[in-house]
């Protein structure tokens, strides 16, 4: 759905594009700490694919003779569902990571999504002046839906959950922090106890 391909004046789509970042912005910002980091960005996923693939059935019924009206709206609602799962992604992808590889973990994340933004779109706009609408709607599509399936199946939420700290916390062997605690206390108690033993000892033998 590149303003390109759109119809109308190219700018004043673009500016709009540009505008409705804001608002998106705002909207994740007031819902993520209440409806969560998955709802967010499996919803945006897959409105994102609803979007592309009723602008191309849309394209096939009507043709030209749809308003262009039409489609910047569809276009905006994409950009806007885009706008929200990439603000609540940068949020949620240094929650999933304990503290001693959050940092690289993400820049990873960061390198491999500019790549793959650089790759989408020169294959796209190739694509689509060479093949048509459809050879980019149906993996662009596939691929939102798949995401939504795997953020809502495989990833946990971490709204109201502590962030961990190392790799062991991550996969559940290490002790909780309440265990460790009543270790430490059973530990200093035991130590005392043999403190008393030894004094008892020496002062019998004194006596």
């Amino acid at each position: 759905m590149n303003t390109n391909f759109l119809g109308g004046n190219l700018y004043l789509t673009f500016f709009l594009g540009a505008a409705v970042d804001t608002p998106a912005n705002i909207l994740v910002f007031s819902l993520i700490d209440k409806t969560g980091r998955k709802p967010i960005i499996a919803g945006g996923f897959i409105l994102v694919a609803l979007m592309m693939v009723t602008n191309w059935m849309m394209d096939q019924l009507f043709g030209e003779q749809i308003h262009v009206a039409v489609s910047v709206i569809q276009y905006l609602i994409t950009k806007t569902s885009i706008t929200c799962t990439y603000s609540a992604i940068y949020l949620f992808t240094p929650e999933l990571f304990p503290t001693v590889l959050r940092t690289t973990a993400n820049g990873a994340c960061s390198m491999m999504a500019r790549l793959g933004g650089i790759i989408a779109s020169v294959l796209s706009m190739w694509l689509v002046e060479e093949y048509g609408k459809l050879v980019i709607i149906i993996p662009f599509a596939a691929l939102s839906i798949m995401s939504a399936f795997v953020v809502l199946t495989f990833l946990p939420e971490t709204l109201g959950h502590s962030l961990k700290e190392t790799i062991e916390d991550i996969e559940g062997k290490s002790p909780s922090r309440m265990n460790m605690e009543i270790k430490m206390i059973r530990e200093d108690k035991d130590e005392d106890n043999v403190l008393l033993k030894n004094l008892n000892g020496n002062e019998q033998s004194k006596g």
